[in-house]
């Protein structure tokens, strides 16, 4: 069984599995046994989905074809660039939209951006691409995409201080880290724009 149709059809509602539970009238488990091919939903349960998704049962069982076809249910993030120094432009500049399957990461706002310096090398290199989630709760230690008042991206590894003011620390021993007081992010202001979920890398 395609039970993982499931899954993308709910991945591209941008729903969470606790959401699509409640909708259906089963537990969160069940609905995670089904995605994960552990358990089989009953006929009630299958009816239940494809109307919820106004798709045929028959789709989500992964016997016939999808009525629109996967590549078009593809979800387009938007990928932005550091702009190069020179005349004072807001940033982030946004330089086109990358489709990516709903199954890569889950329920959610990604975007993209790109790297334009060695501060976090050798993890992170001048030209790849990160993949970032924007969430409220950043954890300690998380690689973020950050904004420093209007001309200054970052990608550093973020610690919020016990003064109420956050730190930014580089991979490359050759940078030092930022720090900004409770204060200057507000003023400033420093903002976390999301977490890195992926890095990806042109052969070059």
């Amino acid at each position: 069984m395609a039970l993982n149709r499931i899954k993308f059809l709910r991945l591209l509602k941008g729903m969470k599995q606790a959401e699509l539970a409640k909708k259906i009238l089963v537990s969160q488990s069940s609905l995670s046994g089904y995605e994960s091919g552990k358990f089989e939903p009953d006929c009630k349960t299958l009816l239940k989905l494809a109307d919820f998704f106004n798709v045929s049962v028959d789709y989500l069982l992964g016997r016939d074809s999808p009525l629109t076809p996967e590549s078009q249910l593809l979800q387009k993030i938007p990928v932005y660039s550091p702009v190069p120094d020179g005349p004072p432009e807001k940033l982030p500049v946004l330089c086109y939209y990358q489709e990516t399957n709903p199954c890569d990461f889950g329920a959610g706002e990604y975007f993209g951006f790109y790297i334009n310096k060695d501060c976090m090398e050798p993890r992170i290199l001048a030209g790849d691409m990160v993949i970032a989630h924007r969430q409220k709760k950043i954890p300690n230690a998380s690689i973020v995409v950050a904004q420093i008042g209007e001309k200054k991206m970052v990608v550093k590894k973020f610690y919020r201080l016990e003064n109420g003011g956050i730190a930014f620390l580089p991979y490359n021993p050759n940078y030092g880290p930022d720090y900004f007081t409770a204060e200057q992010v507000a003023s400033l202001p420093v903002q976390i724009l999301g977490i890195a979920v992926e890095l990806r890398r042109k052969i070059r």
